[in-house]
């Protein structure tokens, strides 16, 4: 377990005679004097060893004041942990990486950083293997220095002239006060778990900031967005070619924004076009949290520029992502939703006709063609058109060629098989054409059209035959059915002016009127969606016109959430005192019938069907995921209220998806009384964090506390209230955890049926899979502390769990503990029990478990096969 506390602004290093020796003075902390070193060896010594890999605690530099470290530091590169030198942004709780040594080049645990003695010192980072990794070009280094500005720094023989700066030599994130000089540039990750140079770089270019995407083999540079020093001057040529070029690019002192500098005396061309096009010389991010912390800047894998907020009383947040914050959705991003996906003004995802996901379960994994393209016979090939759809790189790139028509465009794409899209706009006669493309922003430009590649259309209805006679059968079939349609919607008015007599409500009404009987099968011929169905009784008395506009508007909110991580809302049904939500249905169902499958004896049984190891940590990584988006990325944010297992519903895949955000709100709606339902006590008992019980501020870290609650839950495997257990200490879940862990037998605390599952795998999975659930527990301590500012943000919960942070030692005195485990009676006990709120599921398929116990408001829940067309939709 790596220590995260600051021990010590020093590090002590041993004494070695061999020829690799390691330094033995007592090091400032801050800085490396390379004279006093070699001086304290031996003069046979060819090498010096300052630090190896195998010490991750181990800080080799660490600034004054602490904020900034520099230590070997282990992360995800692809599948597997390797160990890389780094810059670490430290606090008391947060390690966060803003610098690496060997991004792209992960040593072995046998790494070791030294100095080269040789007639000119220069340092150095030597793998296993003997081969050196990283080595900045420079030599007569006398010292190396840690500021406190989170700059590391060597400097020459004099100590007075800079050689070389972390600062020059970028990764993915700037901090305040650093500065991007001409040609100099961040990449991002892969992905959030793997930290080698992905597909986006952000390039300080002589007009501007420029974003490249890059995707193919030949790492072409495409441009997806530009923020240049002259507004409104956005063109490529522009930026590389300015009369108003800069000098640097800040990163401002406070971490607001960037700001364009210009050093010297401006040129009269410069001037001349800031008299007709002024210039704000730079752009801000807008902020949502504020307070003491630190800000810094990252170019997230997706490609966005994110500004995130860090304290030791919030943890990590994202502050903002200053691209969606322009324009307000993510389509702009090159490839948001992945390979020939289209992405919808709402941020959703899908796949064009003939075309199937390439992930299920992950729809931005883009989309691949359901028959593959055939080059034998490419001249065959026909153009799926998708209207009204743009690309990002129309913008910045020339056109192939300008055309008359579509046709024309479209020729140019078939003639080379590598061509899968073209894209023409009928204003300008532009034809773009790609041998691939990502992210089709779906209806977002009427001028423009799409093409799309594929192997054959859907054969259209044959006109053969006679066709005089064929035409006449065809105006034939279209007056029969107008006339059909005019009596259909004849009888269909008739029909609703006699029902509209008397009250929808007046007498009973089957299901079947409203649904089909689930009893049923279904018939694949009517237009049926498997949902859920979520029913809220309220009191007639609380109806008002008011209300129900109200509760239409936030149904209307809810209904825009889209996260692959969230239930979505597909519809509702609003009439008189009613109220039912239609919900997408999750086949398998509930987390609860999963973890404790022998309190569902209603469920099939699944005793012998025990969530393995990854699958307990995925559905872990989901559910937060799925939080941290109502917390911090909605627009208005959102708090849940009600986490627990019930209400964590598991697709076909067993991704979680969570439930019933949001009802909290729609309730108040419905009683006409917002503010009293939010200070009246809601959740599940056993779930509930403690402000709730002390009159405290009741924030979205209350989430966080249930979250916590769940996580031991799903590694344990059992309720965090057990009455059956052997003795009173062992009956609250989280006590007989932290006793578990203060014993050192924090494996005890994991599922037995898991446990019995791990015993006949491989020694390196079954390993890989403790470690894993220990992660769990862990984050699963800091979530459930007493104090609502030490906990973890939901952001931060996922960044450890998918390890771009790594999980301090949490502290167990200070985790909740609402009672005396050892001084309660079985009677209180079991009074607690019983008012858990679990709540019983629906006979049938389950999708949705109930509400709260103490909710104002019942909830009857259940699955139905739902003609559509019946409900009114969420959007």
């Amino acid at each position: 377990m790596a220590v995260w506390a600051l021990l010590s602004l020093a590090v002590v290093f041993l004494v070695k005679t061999t020829v690799i020796a390691t330094a033995d003075s007592t090091i400032a902390g801050d800085t490396l004097q390379l004279s006093e070193l070699m001086g304290a060896v031996s003069a046979n010594a060819t090498e010096i060893e300052l630090a190896n890999a195998q010490n991750t605690s181990q800080y080799i530099l660490l600034s004054k004041g602490g904020a900034y470290a520099w230590q070997f530091y282990s992360v995800r590169y692809g599948a597997n942990r390797s160990q890389r030198l780094l810059v670490v942004f430290s606090t008391l709780f947060n390690k966060t990486v803003i610098w690496m040594a060997n991004r792209d080049h992960p040593v072995s645990p046998n790494a070791t950083l030294v100095i080269l003695r040789q007639r000119s010192p220069r340092i150095a980072l030597r793998d296993g293997d003997g081969s050196i990794v990283w080595s900045p070009s420079v030599t007569n280094i006398s010292a190396i220095v840690m500021n406190s500005t989170g700059n590391l720094y060597m400097l020459d023989e004099t100590s007075t002239k800079l050689q070389w700066q972390s600062f020059d030599d970028l990764s993915d994130t700037v901090i305040p006060g650093q500065r991007l000089s001409i040609n100099h540039s961040i990449a991002a990750s892969l992905s959030w778990d793997d930290w080698r140079s992905g597909y986006y770089t952000l390039k300080a270019e002589p007009g501007g900031l420029v974003f490249y995407a890059s995707f193919d083999s030949q790492q072409s540079m495409v441009p997806y967005e530009i923020r240049n020093y002259v507004n409104n001057n956005d063109s490529i040529t522009e930026s590389l070619h300015s009369d108003c070029n800069h000098t640097y690019i800040l990163y401002n002192d406070d971490g607001s924004g960037f700001t364009l500098e210009q050093q010297g005396e401006i040129s009269p061309q410069c001037l001349k076009e800031l008299n007709y096009r002024p210039s704000t010389r730079g752009f801000s991010f807008p902020s949502i949290h504020s307070g003491d912390g630190f800000r810094f800047a990252r170019l997230v894998p997706r490609g966005d520029i994110n500004s995130f907020f860090l304290s030791n009383s919030t943890g990590l947040l994202l502050d903002s992502e200053l691209l969606r914050s322009f324009y307000g959705t993510y389509c702009k991003l090159p490839s948001y939703c992945g390979v020939n996906a289209l992405c919808s003004a709402t941020d959703t995802c899908s796949c064009p006709q003939l075309f199937q996901a390439i992930d299920p379960t992950d729809d931005t994994q883009g989309c691949s063609l359901e028959t593959p393209l055939n080059c034998s016979a490419f001249m065959e090939h026909q153009f799926l058109q998708v209207p009204g759809s743009d690309y990002y790189a129309n913008s910045y790139l020339a056109p192939h060629s300008i055309v008359r028509n579509y046709e024309d465009c479209t020729k140019l794409c078939l003639q080379n098989c590598s061509c899968t899209a073209a894209f023409h706009n009928n204003k300008t006669g532009e034809c773009h054409i790609y041998d691939q493309v990502r992210t089709i922003r779906y209806l977002s430009n009427p001028n423009v059209n799409a093409f799309l590649r594929v192997s054959s259309l859907p054969a259209a209805p044959g006109n053969g035959g006679d066709g005089y006679m064929s035409r006449w059968v065809i105006i034939g079939i279209s007056l029969g059915s107008s006339v059909a349609a005019v009596l259909l919607v004849s009888v269909l008015a008739w029909r609703w002016s006699k029902r509209k007599a008397k009250s929808p409500y007046d007498e009973p009404v089957t299901e079947e009127e409203m649904f089909l009987d689930r009893t049923k099968p279904i018939n694949a011929h009517h237009n049926l969606v498997r949902v859920a169905v979520k029913k809220l009784n309220t009191s007639a008395l609380s109806y008002r016109n008011a209300s129900n506009r109200q509760f239409r508007a936030e149904v209307a909110t809810l209904g825009n959430v889209n996260h692959i991580n969230l239930i979505q809302l597909k519809g509702f049904c609003a009439e008189g005192v009613h109220r039912i939500l239609i919900y997408e249905f999750a086949e398998n169902g509930s987390l609860d019938k999963w973890i404790f499958p022998a309190h569902n004896m209603s469920s099939p049984p699944v005793e012998a069907q025990v969530l393995p190891s990854k699958t307990r940590y995925r559905i872990a990584v989901d559910t937060a995921k799925g939080l941290a988006f109502l917390h911090e990325e909605c627009r208005d944010k959102v708090v849940h209220f009600d986490v627990k297992p019930q209400n964590i519903l598991l697709d076909a895949d067993f991704r979680a998806k969570l439930a019933d955000f949001g009802l909290s709100k729609l309730e108040a709606t419905q009683s006409g009384n917002i503010e009293q339902s939010v200070m009246a006590m809601r959740g599940t008992p056993g779930y509930m964090a403690p402000e709730w019980f002390h009159n405290l501020p009741v924030t979205e870290k209350s989430d966080v506390f249930s979250y916590g609650m769940v996580l031991l839950e799903l590694v344990g495997g059992r309720r965090n209230l057990n009455t059956a257990a052997a003795t009173r200490v062992d009956w609250y879940l989280p006590a007989w955890a932290v006793r578990q862990a203060e014993e050192g037998r924090i494996l005890d605390v994991i599922d037995k049926r898991l446990m019995d599952q791990l015993s006949g795998q491989s020694h390196e999975d079954r390993d890989a899979a403790l470690a894993s659930m220990e992660r769990l527990i862990n984050v699963a301590f800091w979530c459930i502390q007493g104090d609502a500012s030490t906990r973890p943000s939901m952001m931060t919960v996922v960044l450890m769990l998918e390890e771009h942070l790594e999980v301090p030692d949490p502290p167990l005195a200070t985790a909740y503990v609402p009672f005396s485990c050892s001084s309660m009676s079985s009677t209180d006990a079991n009074a607690l029990h019983r008012n858990r709120g679990s709540g019983a599921a629906a006979e049938g398929l389950i999708a949705l478990a109930s509400s709260s116990a103490t909710s104002s408001s019942t909830v009857e829940t259940g699955s139905y096969a739902v003609e559509m067309n019946s409900v009114v939709s969420a959007r």
